[in-house]
Parts: C-alpha cells; structure tokens; sequence
C-alpha cells in the first residue's frame, strides 16, 4: 500500500499505514479492588504474551518492537496514569 510493503517490521514500526495498535484500558483503583484485574494486566504485559514470540503473535498479531514493548510493561506494571496528552499521542508513555 502507497509503496510500502505489509511485512511485520513495517506493521509494527507503524510504517505500514492500514496496521494500528491494539489498547486496554482500566482504571488503577479497579486493578487492586476488582478481582482478578491486576493479574490480567501482568499477564497480558508479560513477554510470555505480547513479547516477540508471545501467545498473541501465534494469533496473528505483530508485536511492537523490543524497545518500545519493555517501556510499555515498565509502564502497566507501575500502573502509570493515563493523561489527556498520552491520550491525544496514542500511547501510554509518559
């Protein structure tokens, strides 16, 4: 598509312009008072499945690049709080 190929590094490196990023939300006060929330978050942040060859790649999606996926799981396990701007940025990245 307008002469960029849909091969997995361009389709995580956002390059490729038909492919997006997937994202889930919740609040912090709910990870530790709804049941089972904050472990869904760990395991759904943990390479075992979002990482290069995590469960959800074996699904057919592309995984984000090293860097930017460690940065991403420093963040959910910290619990960052999401702002307008990382909103508006569409990312979770301070």
């Amino acid at each position: 598509m307008d002469g960029v190929e849909a091969t997995a590094q361009n389709i995580s490196s956002g390059k490729y312009p038909v492919s997006r990023s997937m994202f889930v939300y919740a609040k912090n006060s709910h990870r530790t008072s709804v049941k089972g929330m904050d472990e869904f978050f760990k395991l759904y942040a943990d390479d075992k499945m979002i990482g290069q060859n995590g469960v959800l790649k074996t699904i057919g999606l592309i995984p984000m690049p090293t860097d930017e996926l460690k940065k991403v799981q420093a963040a959910v396990f910290a619990k960052t709080k999401l702002t307008e701007e990382m909103v508006k940025k569409h990312t979770i990245l301070p």
